[in-house]
């Protein structure tokens, strides 16, 4: 549970200005906002305007309402506004350490899709990759498939897909992305109806027998579900809207 200082923090207000909410949906690809991260953000605007450096700002702005114990959402929004208001990448990781944030999301589906392209292909993948890979060995990133997206052009194509196949090629186009050899936690974004749990699972069983995947984890799973995950491949993680 969150410290006492974090449960005392009145319930926050929405954000007023709408520009705000685009440009974090542009760079992380999520409109899940939630209410103490909007009030972050206006601290570390207001801060910025005083004329007080990029990082200085993030950092005193996000340690106001105690960041460092605030989950991975949060936590990920704080690590990419420099990159928002026109800092470099390269500065990201030295405060990510100094504020405790060890736990980085993301999915390849997250980020502005290219232009002339119909999808992101992984940009925001991308931008984890190049900011974090000074950081590498001290943080956890975490990454999902399961949109039906064209690993080579990036274009979304309705409905969804976890066909064992086309994880796998989903995967390589992730470790390039992201800069690394291996996955610490692959999410599987949403359940395919038309793809058994048990092919999944095993699909990426595979893929951590390979080396390029740490853990596995499912997203938005019915209880039974994970069991029948659960007994092909161990599931680490359920990302859901009770967690």
């Amino acid at each position: 549970p969150p410290p006492a200082e974090i449960e005392e923090l009145p319930r926050r207000r929405c954000c007023r200005r709408g520009t705000q909410i685009v440009l974090l949906g542009l760079v992380l690809g999520v409109g899940m906002l939630i209410d103490n991260g909007v009030v972050i953000i206006e601290s570390i605007q207001a801060k910025l305007q005083t004329g007080m450096p990029v990082a200085q700002a993030a950092r005193e702005g996000a340690r106001e309402v105690g960041l460092a114990t605030i989950a991975s959402t949060v936590s990920s929004i704080i690590v990419f506004l420099p990159l928002l208001v026109g800092g470099s990448a390269g500065g990201v990781a030295d405060f990510t350490a100094d504020l405790g944030i060890t736990f980085i999301d993301t999915a390849d589906v997250y980020g502005e899709p290219r232009p002339g392209t119909t999808g992101p292909a992984g940009t925001n993948e991308e931008l984890v990759g190049e900011a974090l890979a000074p950081v590498r060995g001290e943080v956890t990133i975490a990454t999902k498939f399961g949109w039906n997206i064209d690993p080579e052009t990036g274009e979304r194509r309705p409905g969804l897909n976890s066909k064992p196949a086309h994880v796998k090629r989903a995967v390589e186009g992730m470790l390039k992305r992201l800069k690394v050899e291996t996955i610490d936690l692959l999410y599987q974004h949403r359940v395919d109806p038309e793809v058994p749990i048990e092919d999944v699972a095993g699909a990426v069983g595979e893929l951590i027998a390979q080396g390029k995947v740490r853990h596995l984890g499912l997203s938005e799973a019915a209880a039974q579900t994970v069991r029948r995950a659960h007994a092909v491949q161990p599931v680490a993680a359920i990302q859901s809207e009770y967690s």
